[in-house]
């Protein structure tokens, strides 16, 4: 009975409740959006279902759970738009499996998986490449411990191993190439931050006032390879490479005894765009995606309220709140995720102007600094030759003059609180950025 009512409900939802009004789109009640294709063509879940949707086409089901047992995995989609990947059940062993779906011919390839299965799952999808061509996600090993699991046409499925023996892990995104990955490993002090470079495995860690703590999930990583995105133990948004380390997006609000924490979701593709969201874990929401507040991260702006953000560019909100972000598209146009309209939660899509798109692009290509307000190391990026770099007081006096930045990193931790000017030649012109000394 399930099975034939699930894609009424989807035609329905998308023939009456889905609303688009130019850049805000709201997809329809309990509606579960997880990621956006460059194309603004969204998927995610409903139900027991997976689905894709566009303007002009509405909610589409493209694949469904019929085993009885819940769905697992996300919805992830290429930059094109052309195939996601998902989790649904194998009708030649009723098992539910990594599945990839080709938009065009609307047809599934099961992927496999490790040869054992939990609850009815052999293997779960978490992410694609943009090109499509490797899927990665969860394989169970047993009834309790699952592995990182990599897909190719080449390889097809195969185990990258967890680091702990006898505990999970999980590979949550992929880079375009497929040769980095980002996800979780499960270690003695809980879940840790991993990236796996060609297959090989790195814990991220941090220093704190209560020592050197891995951080927690990473949920995706950008299409160049160089940016993870997650969270941390802390409650605060983090942000990862190899060249800076730790990047923290943190929230005045974020506390241990309070329970207020966040993460970041999602990173386009060049890592100068991040989503994600903060909200309280002990207030008696739980974890409810419409509640709390989402962001949008800059090197140049910082975390802003992604609400708010929406609302200084002049779009017309529709009522939505922004709440938790899943999914920003490699190109930056767009942002996918839950949302609150009028007491009930709500996906959405929401395009960026295409003004916002190209101010972005200038920026990055004129410089830009980050974490700002910064305590110690500020990380210069976007030009390709950066010289000539001084930082000046608020009175104008020179505090620091640096001619050689091949590093791209300047240590400002004995400057005092307050405000700073940093100018420079940023291939070849002088450009000035305003500095948050805290």
């Amino acid at each position: 009975m399930t099975k034939k009512i699930i894609p009424a409900l989807f035609f329905t939802i998308g023939a009456f409740f889905y609303q688009v009004d130019a850049q805000v789109s709201n997809l329809g009640i309990e509606v579960h959006p997880d990621n956006v294709s460059n194309t603004g063509t969204v998927t995610g879940i409903y139900a027991n279902s997976f689905f894709m949707w566009k303007p002009s086409l509405g909610l589409k089901n493209i694949g469904d759970v019929t085993n009885g047992n819940p769905v697992s995995g996300i919805g992830s989609i290429t930059s094109d738009g052309s195939k996601i990947a998902m989790s649904i059940t194998n009708p030649a062993t009723d098992i539910n499996e990594m599945t990839l779906y080709d938009v065009a011919t609307q047809t599934h390839t099961y992927l496999g998986d490790l040869g054992a299965n939990s609850g009815g799952s052999g293997s779960a999808a978490y992410g694609i490449s943009s090109d499509g061509n490797t899927v990665v996600g969860l394989g169970w090993i047993s009834g309790g411990t699952a592995h990182p699991v990599k897909w190719s046409a080449e390889t097809g499925i195969i185990d990258i191993g967890s680091t702990v023996a006898g505990n999970s892990a999980r590979a949550n995104a992929v880079n375009a190439d497929g040769t980095i990955i980002g996800g979780w490993q499960d270690t003695d002090m809980g879940r840790a931050f991993a990236v796996w470079k060609n297959n090989i495995q790195t814990l991220v860690t941090e220093e704190t006032q209560y020592g050197t703590l891995p951080l927690n999930e990473v949920s995706d990583v950008s299409d160049n390879g160089v940016w993870a995105v997650g969270s941390s133990m802390l409650g605060y948004a983090t942000i990862w490479s190899e060249d800076t380390g730790v990047i923290k997006i943190n929230h005045p609000d974020v506390s241990l005894e309070t329970g207020f924490s966040g993460a970041a979701t999602s990173v386009n593709a060049d890592g100068s765009i991040v989503v994600g969201y903060f909200r309280n874990l002990f207030d008696g929401t739980g974890s409810a995606p419409d509640k709390g507040e989402g962001f949008i991260w800059t090197p140049t702006t910082g975390r802003v309220e992604l609400t708010a953000y929406v609302q200084s560019l002049g779009i017309d909100t529709q009522g939505v709140t922004f709440n938790l972000p899943t999914g920003i598209s490699p190109n930056g146009k767009y942002i996918t995720g839950w949302g609150k309209k009028n007491g009930s939660p709500i996906g959405f899509r929401l395009e960026l102007p295409d003004t916002v798109m190209a101010v972005n692009n200038i920026d990055k290509k004129i410089g830009s600094i980050y974490p700002n307000p910064v305590k110690d190391v500020l990380n210069i990026a976007g030009a390709s030759i950066i010289t000539n770099v001084e930082i000046y007081d608020i009175s104008g006096q020179k505090v620091l003059d640096v001619k050689d930045m091949k590093s791209r990193q300047l240590n400002i931790n004995k400057l005092p609180k307050g405000t700073y000017l940093l100018k420079g030649l940023f291939d070849g012109q002088k450009h000035t950025l305003k500095i948050i000394k805290e």
